[in-house]
């Protein structure tokens, strides 16, 4: 629908792209109230202590305003946010905090709050919500409780609904409110609900001319290449679009590209879409797009609320180019095989990921494309890399990430596993990416050519190594501080975990030869001193593996080193990968080393998987970082082992206080000695108090011999959850159990029964309070 004049049509468009115009004011928001509850409730309960945090512009640092005029900071009520170019600017709004007092019987459950953005003349629309998270509780001792909430991460643009209009000036409205359930199970708000509620009001400004935004009507049929089917034009790589979620009951259709080709005539049909929802096709007459070229887009938005309501794109046939952000949150992106999306735009692009999968992509254009959640790449597509890079978040693995579908059988067809194509210095997938592909003992299988490949061959009991199913993930965008146990170099910026399905990963009953393959940059922790690589530096190269999900590295060495891949056959421990330099061989090779606080005392524990000529472990504490003293020497198990032994050590001296750092001085018989990393626990009774919860897990990795626990340190008693999940989220076991304050052990539900790989390990609260820790069975 169009407005009659031009000003109420560009409020309409500014209003369907609510993600187009982009400032970044992470408007941190705490407002006051101290009104009183509704009659409804027995007991006044007071909203206050309120602050409003701003982060304009690109560097995401918060400004302190105050919301109530309480304090020295500045007020936002009143204040000018600045002005900002609609197209490139960053204004959001990412939430607030607030604190509430509630007495008698009251109990306060959640604050919210609502803003609205509205030109300086004009009175204004509807509030959006944010929800606040409740951070802490405490009872004041005189049946009063206290309690903030607060979130910091919602990311509302608040240049979303703003046009270029004279004067280009805007109010940013904002209030709280507080929800709660009295004695007599009644609710409550504060301040009441009222249709004019008090308002604290900044302003902000804007300039530039807004890019040409273009909106699917489907007026006329499903051709994206029909100008009668947008209320603006046919989109090209200057314009954005959007496809809006069309009216219940509407006949019009969702677009599909056909580019440079025909789409015969066809009766009316209904598919089913990979996430099991169906769609109608009607029936259409054909048409001709021989002519077409490529589909092209700037910004592509495709409104979505839920997985069942959603606006639909369908790239049928030929090829989409997106010059900037691929906005997708509820897989309305379709894309059928033999077609091709490419991510082509000069500047930054953010592409929200499709949970359809992709067939085949492309990275062009030299920028940074930087995904927000994750895809697959479906069997028989690629990843090809021409010009840019594809970043992920490495701090959210669980969401964020590349992952490359195993090969498929399609009636007698087998359709290979997604590939990455192209990758070289300076364009490349930087972060995690994953797969999980059938390997068979005698066949070399390179997953997907994401730079590992492993040849099983015959393992140490003279048999054929039958892996299965193997789990391989890399990581690119970080690199390993502790390369090994007597390495002081970091590693490259490149790291694997290999996870075959069968379970004598460690015992021998695997063998095979890995190929590790580099970039160049990945060395730049390597480098000379002029900063350079050089040929000498990569000759250096060896290969390491860490059990312990890479806190300590045993070194595995080389047997070639050739145009930037390294072999090392012989390998039997699959774990977690890097390289770094190569170091005289160890006489001890310390996989796991570990210091948990025990109440008042602390638990050192250490792993080898051998050792040659040892005397012992002197254990060694520094309360500062930098002096240490010995307070034991633990004497070797067997001085010449090729097995797994495992040592365990009790701090028990009075007295500690602050942090405590630990180290083992590991001694040779000839009296070489060579020190462990260093792990820290904390005895400050402030900072225990200041950490609600933490979690720790051990022994981790750990066996089917010896099953771990959860050890949780927390001040919140009560009933709380341990959850166990997969690597994908889903809830693989659960229990229930009581809480207590200070230090206990939980032991894991189904640890015996859980096949070999990682999981997440889940503990919620009483408070709300969610802490996550990872554990692997190896």
């Amino acid at each position: 629908m169009k407005t009659s004049t031009n000003l109420g049509r560009q409020r309409e468009l500014g209003s369907r792209v609510a993600s187009l115009f982009f400032p970044l004011l992470a408007l941190f928001t705490s407002l006051g109230f101290a009104n009183s509850a509704t009659a409804q409730s027995t007991a006044p309960s007071t909203l206050a202590n309120t602050q409003v945090y701003i982060a304009p512009g690109d560097n995401g640092t918060n400004l302190t305003y105050d919301a109530d005029n309480a304090s020295a900071n500045p007020d936002f009520d009143g204040n000018n946010l600045g002005s900002y170019d609609i197209n490139t600017g960053k204004l959001l709004l990412n939430g607030g905090f607030a604190t509430t007092n509630e007495s008698g019987n009251n109990t306060v459950s959640s604050v919210t709050l609502y803003y609205r953005v509205r030109l300086s003349n004009s009175g204004g629309g509807g509030y959006i919500q944010v929800p606040l998270t409740q951070k802490t509780v405490v009872d004041n001792g005189d049946g009063s409780r206290t309690r903030t909430f607060q979130t910091d991460n919602a990311a509302q643009n608040l240049l979303a609904s703003a046009i270029t209009v004279s004067p280009p000036d805007y109010r940013v409205d904002v209030y709280f409110q507080a929800s709660g359930i009295d004695g007599a199970g009644r609710t409550f708000t504060i301040p009441p609900s009222t249709t004019s509620p008090v308002n604290y009001t900044a302003s902000f400004s804007i300039v530039g001319t807004p890019i040409r935004v273009t909106v699917w009507t489907g007026g006329i049929n499903d051709n994206w290449f029909n100008a009668g089917n947008w209320d603006n034009g046919i989109p090209d790589a200057s314009a954005n679009a959007v496809i809006r979620i069309l009216a219940s009951g509407s006949t019009n259709p969702y677009p599909n590209i056909y580019s440079n080709t025909v789409k015969p005539a066809q009766a009316a049909y209904t598919i089913r879409n990979p996430d099991g929802t169906e769609d109608v096709v009607p029936a259409s007459p054909g048409y001709d797009n021989s002519n077409s070229g490529n589909a092209s887009v700037r910004k592509l938005t495709l409104q979505g609320n839920t997985p069942a309501n959603r606006s639909i794109l369908r790239l049928i046939a030929g090829r989409l180019d997106v010059a900037g952000d691929f906005e997708n949150p509820q897989g309305s992106f379709i894309q059928r095989d033999n077609t091709v999306i490419s991510f082509n735009g000069t500047d930054n692009q953010t592409i929200s990921g499709s949970p359809n999968g992709f067939f085949d992509v492309v990275i062009d254009g030299g920028s940074t494309k930087t995904l927000t959640k994750n895809f697959a790449v479906k069997a028989g597509g690629t990843l090809t890399f021409i010009k840019g890079m594809l970043r992920t978040d490495i701090t959210q693995t669980d969401e964020n990430f590349v992952m490359l579908s195993d090969a498929i059988t399609d009636g007698a067809t087998i359709i290979p596993a997604a590939r990455i194509v192209g990758e070289k210095d300076g364009s490349y997938l930087q972060g995690f990416v994953k797969t999980t592909q059938a390997a068979t003992a005698g066949i070399r299988q390179e997953f997907g050519n994401i730079g590992i490949a492993l040849t099983f061959g015959v393992n140490s009991m003279g048999t054929n190594s039958q892996p299965g199913s193997v789990f391989i993930t890399r990581d690119t965008g970080e690199n390993n501080t502790e390369a090994s146990f007597k390495n002081t170099k970091p590693g490259i910026r490149r790291i694997f975990g290999v996870q075959p399905a069968n379970s004598n990963t460690t015992t021998g009953g695997l063998s095979a030869t890995l190929e590790f393959s580099y970039l160049d940059s990945e060395l730049q922790n390597l480098l000379t001193s002029d900063g350079t690589t050089t040929n000498d530096d990569k000759n250096k190269l060896a290969l390491y593996v860490s059990t312990d999900g890479g806190k300590t590295y045993s070194q595995l060495g080389r047997d070639s080193n050739n145009n930037n891949t390294l072999t090392k056959n012989g390998v039997m421990t699959f774990a977690t990968f890097t390289l770094s330099e190569q170091q005289t061989p160890l006489p001890v090779k310390l996989v796991a080393f570990d210091a948990k606080r025990t109440g008042t005392n602390a638990t050192i524990t250490w792993t080898t998987a051998s050792e040659q000529s040892n005397s012992g472990f002197e254990v060694q504490v520094s309360t500062d970082g930098f002096t240490y003293r010995s307070i034991a020497f633990v004497p070797t198990q067997n001085a010449n082992s090729f097995t797994t032994l495992k040592y365990t050590f009790l701090d028990e001296e009075n007295g500690k206080t602050g942090n405590r750092y630990y180290r083992l001085r590991q001694i040779d018989q000839d009296g070489t000695f060579a020190y462990s990393p260093v792990r820290v626990v904390a005895f400050s009774a402030s900072d225990v108090a200041s950490k609600s919860t933490t979690l720790s897990a051990y022994p981790n990795p750990f066996s089917q011999s010896d099953l771990p626990s959860i050890i949780v340190q927390t001040t919140a008693v009560g009933d709380a959850r341990l959850q166990i999940m997969d690597l994908l989220g889903r809830e693989i076991a659960r229990q229930n159990f009581t809480a207590v304050n200070g230090n206990q052990n939980v032991a894991i539900p189904q640890a015996a029964s859980l096949s070999a790989g990682t999981y997440i390990a889940k503990i919620t609260l009483s408070t709300g309070e969610v802490k996550t820790v990872r554990i692997q069975k190896q």
